[in-house]
């Protein structure tokens, strides 16, 4: 308001006034001018839309990773449309039928690891703890070993689905036969020692483990539904027809 009051002489003495304000004994001359005031008035505008214009590169570049997209599901790679012969097409919906069975196998496993996370300190109590992980790393080993061999097996020709498998949590679920049986030899350390549960519960080798069997269900579920999904787009897939 008040800027908008005064008229130009008053402007130019002002811009000289707050000079000598801000420690500069001899303003130039140049300040009383008329010009200057224009001057510095333009150059302010041009100094706002500079800032204005990196501000809204910085702002974008801070909103970018809250908008960031997630990698596609490896159903969803397969979206746009492409055509297969017949036998290809057969020849995928069999693969994905062999990796489902396997996994149907987990299903005990996930039983197993379900009654680990309710029990484990009454089994580590009442000694059972030793047989029952052994027993967890010998069911568990043989299927992954089947589905590691199946999935090599169709690496190359069926890449998606290698991608399917591959979660967060399919490390954690590999590593179940081996933190099993280093769990084991953990407990037989600690047997019969003070406080031997809570020590034992406080180690990383039972932290590595029960990262390993809460990982089953999700990933399990996750890996089933996914090739649920590809099956579906191998069945709705165009075929190819010579002539």
């Amino acid at each position: 308001m008040w800027a908008a009051q005064v008229n130009p002489d008053q402007a130019v003495f002002n811009l000289y006034h707050w000079a000598r304000k801000c420690g500069i004994k001899d303003p130039p001359q140049w300040l009383r001018d008329r010009a200057t005031d224009r001057k510095v008035r333009v150059g302010a505008y041009i100094a706002l839309l500079v800032l204005a214009f990196f501000g809204g590169i910085l702002f974008d570049n801070w909103l970018r990773p809250l908008t960031a997209e997630f990698p596609p599901t490896a159903a969803q790679s397969l979206s746009n449309k492409r055509i297969y012969f017949a036998s290809d097409i057969d020849a995928r919906i069999k693969a994905v039928d062999r990796l489902d069975a396997i996994l149907v196998r987990f299903q005990p496993i996930l039983m197993q690891s379900q009654e680990f996370w309710n029990r484990i300190r009454y089994m580590i109590q009442d000694g059972s703890a030793s047989e029952l992980l052994l027993k967890y790393a010998n069911d568990t080993k043989p299927i992954l070993e089947d589905l590691d061999a199946a999935i090599l097996e169709y690496r190359l020709r069926f890449p998606e689905l290698e991608k399917a498998i591959n979660s967060p949590d399919y490390p954690y679920v590999r590593s179940i036969s081996s933190s099993s049986l280093n769990l084991r030899s953990e407990i037989a350390k600690w047997a019969g020692q003070q406080n031997a549960i809570q020590t034992i519960q406080n180690t990383q080798t039972y932290a590595e483990w029960d990262k390993a069997i809460h990982a089953v269900q999700p990933w399990l579920e996750k890996y089933r539904q996914e090739l649920a999904l590809l099956r579906q787009e191998y069945e709705r897939a165009e075929v190819y027809k010579s002539g």
